[in-house]
Parts: structure tokens; C-alpha cells; sequence
């Protein structure tokens, strides 16, 4: 989610996208982000392990765990890192009604956008969610 919405948001940016363990996206965040006009549906995450911390300027964490691997990653290196609190995403393997995990989905993508407002301003993009317009 972060890095298709950067992606929109900063368009000259290098921006990647890694998990601690990369797994397929699940289909929930594909229908939310489409909502949007973003296409998830190809997308394969990196392993966070395979990156080189000094590619980079900024490093942002979605989750506790991982801030850790990523302030670990970056040690020594001069890179910073930010780690940005969101919903933790609904488990659709516990069951539940639908509409309450896409609804969760859709407030960790809503929560990503803040951010990235809070953040990096416009970036001359506008980025439509369920809230309204975010840039």
C-alpha cells in the first residue's frame, strides 16, 4: 500500500517496498487500493534482508517489528528511519464478515495516507480515499 501511494505522491522517488517475510498480497489490499485507482494486483514484496541500507535516505516502518529490522538494517549506516503506527491488518483466516476486513484495510490505507501527508505534503499528487481527498 505505502509504496503504490508514495509511488503517486512522489513520482521522481526511488521508492521499494520490503517485508521482513515477503508473502503474496492479499486480495483485500488489492480490491482496497483499487478502490483508488492502484493497481496491486502484480506486485511482489522484496525481502527486507536483501536491501543495502546505504541505497537509501529514509526508511519507514509500518509495524514494531519492523522498526526493529529496519533501525537493525540501518545501524551505523547514517539512514533514518520512521516508524509510522497503523491499524495492524485484519486476518482474514479468523473469519469475519467481509465488509468489517476490507473495513480494516481500507483504515490502514486511509492511516498510510495521512502519513504521507503529514510527511512529504502534496508531492503534486491527489490521492482519493474513503475520507475524502488526501493531498
Amino acid at each position: 500500500m505505502a509504496e503504490a501511494m508514495l509511488r503517486r505522491a512522489l513520482p521522481d522517488a526511488l521508492v521499494l517496498s520490503a517485508g521482513i517475510e515477503p508473502r503474496e498480497i492479499e486480495p483485500f489490499v488489492v480490491s482496497v487500493m483499487a478502490e483508488d485507482g492502484l493497481d496491486l494486483s502484480g506486485h511482489r514484496e522484496q525481502a527486507f534482508d536483501s536491501l543495502n541500507a546505504r541505497d537509501f535516505d529514509l526508511v519507514l516502518a509500518l509495524s514494531k517489528t519492523a522498526r526493529e529490522a529496519a533501525q537493525h538494517l540501518c545501524e551505523g549506516s547514517g539512514v533514518a528511519v520512521e516508524y509510522w503506527a497503523v491499524p495492524e491488518p485484519p486476518s482474514p483466516l479468523l473469519g469475519g464478515p467481509r465488509d468489517q476486513i476490507v473495513a480494516g484495510y481500507r483504515a490502514i490505507r486511509d492511516e498510510v495516507a495521512r502519513h504521507i501527508r503529514a510527511r512529504f505534503g502534496a508531492g503534486g499528487a491527489v490521492y482519493t480515499t474513503s475520507a475524502g481527498t488526501m493531498f
